[in-house]
Order: C-alpha cells, then structure tokens, then sequence
C-alpha cells in the first residue's frame, strides 16, 4: 500500500528562536504534575495531501483550518521530503514569522467524537524554543527536525 502524503510547516520566529506547536484535541494536555504542557504531545501545523491538491496549496488550507492564519505563499519555503512513519511521508515547509499571535489563533475543523460531540480539530497553541523545547514535540517530530536542522542550517541561525 502507497504511503499518505502530508504536510508540515515550521512557523518560525527567528528574533526569539521558536517554532509554533498546535495541540491535537485527544492528546493528554498537561504533564503528571498538571502545572505545565505535557512533553511529547505537540505537533506542527499540517495535514494530509488531498487527491490532486499541490503540497503547498495543501500546507496553506492545513494552517488556515487549523489556526486560522493566512499563510503568504511567496514565504513558504520548501525544506524537503522526508520519511515520517510506516504509512506516511512528509513534505516539510518553512515560514518565518516574527508577528504572530497565538492569542488569535483557533481551529475551525471539527471531527466528531465516539460519544457524537464536535471536537476541534486543534485545542492548543505554543511557541517553542526549538533547540531547548524540542522534546515537547511527539519523538517522530523531534528525531525530523534534528534532521531538518542539520540539512537547512541557513534558516535557523
């Protein structure tokens, strides 16, 4: 079976070095103690490629459903391909941004739950330092931007 295509995107700020994690509604939100996010459970903004949707058309429509933030297509950067998981590939853009708001974020795509109650896709936002806050990220994440720090040294200097 062909593996999914998705997308990612690395919002970054260069001036404070973080990178914005959205949190999927489902995932434990606090860590044991309960008096801050839980590691591991953060992921980017991003999502599957649909059937003849360009990746970048994709990462722009992910975002906006997500956070409902307007990507610039002329930022997006495009980092690369990478192998994600058994049944997933991933293609990874860059967006630098120094403005953004996290207060002013929210999700606008549903899924409903086993109970039939309409979940929000996303029920969190956070900025990370990306070389101290790393392990925040799920391990499959974290293993990629190691990777992705060291082939694209130029946009996180």
């Amino acid at each position: 079976m062909a593996k999914k295509e998705a997308t990612r995107v690395i919002i970054y700020n260069p001036k404070k070095q973080t990178v914005l994690a959205v949190h999927p509604t489902g995932r434990k939100w606090k860590n044991k103690e309960g008096d801050g996010p839980a590691t591991g459970t953060w992921n980017l903004p991003g999502g599957e490629v649909d059937d003849g949707e360009d990746t970048k058309d994709c990462i722009i429509r992910e975002v906006k459903e997500e956070c409902d933030y307007d990507l610039k297509r002329v930022n997006l950067k495009y980092l690369g391909f990478y192998d994600y998981s058994n049944d997933k590939n991933l293609h990874v853009y860059f967006y630098p941004n120094t403005d953004i708001k996290i207060t002013k974020l929210k999700c606008d795509s549903f899924f409903e739950s086993p109970q039939g109650k309409m979940l929000p896709e996303i029920n969190g936002y956070k900025m990370f330092n990306i070389y101290s806050e790393m392990h925040m990220f799920f391990p499959v994440l974290q293993r990629l931007f190691k990777k992705i720090l060291e082939d694209n040294p130029q946009y996180f200097e």
